[in-house]
């Protein structure tokens, strides 16, 4: 059985921004929008795995995630990455939990660097509808090693709080 892929990812920023000073108001409207879309396969802006996880973790919780095996797709069937295109972390606690932020970073073993680069880097997706989001829509992405390269750690920052969010990981399997 194959699956298909027809997924866009959407970055958008609408608004705007006014200052009023004495008789006057300015006004600067801003309108940031980036769309990638994903289709079948395994090159430029082409996926065919996706992997949508819920995240609950209790207070300084971890979780590791091994890429190249044992994660189930959107499907429920067994998945693995052989090169990741996106990763969207968003963190659904509430703001009220300070400080209960979900740190994404390579594992302490076999640790995927990916899109975070140089040694022991992290992103954190804050309380309060938090959202980290990485994309590389490009045939390379960004590799996934079984064995040397494959292992993502999600924790959580507060000793304190528990946290709940959801990841979604799309990439290919080639």
């Amino acid at each position: 059985m194959s699956q298909g892929v027809n997924i866009t990812i959407k970055a958008q920023v609408v608004g705007d921004y006014t200052e009023a000073e004495g008789v006057a108001n300015a006004d600067a409207h801003i309108n940031v929008d980036q769309a990638l879309s994903f289709l079948t396969g395994a090159g430029v802006n082409q996926a065919d795995t996706l992997v949508t996880q819920q995240v609950a973790l209790g207070p300084s919780g971890t979780e590791t995630l091994d890429l190249a095996s044992g994660l189930t797709d959107a499907l429920n069937n067994a998945a693995a990455f052989a090169r990741v295109k996106a990763i969207l972390l968003i963190n659904t606690t509430p703001a009220s939990a300070v400080g209960a932020g979900i740190i994404l970073a390579g594992g302490a073993s076999d640790p995927f660097v990916g899109p975070l680069g140089g040694t022991g880097p992290t992103v954190t997706a804050n309380p309060g509808g938090g959202i980290v989001l990485l994309a590389a829509p490009d045939a390379a992405a960004w590799a996934v090693a079984s064995g040397s390269a494959c292992n993502v750690t999600l924790t959580n920052k507060s000793a304190v709080y528990g946290v709940t969010g959801t990841l979604v990981i799309l990439g290919s399997a080639e």
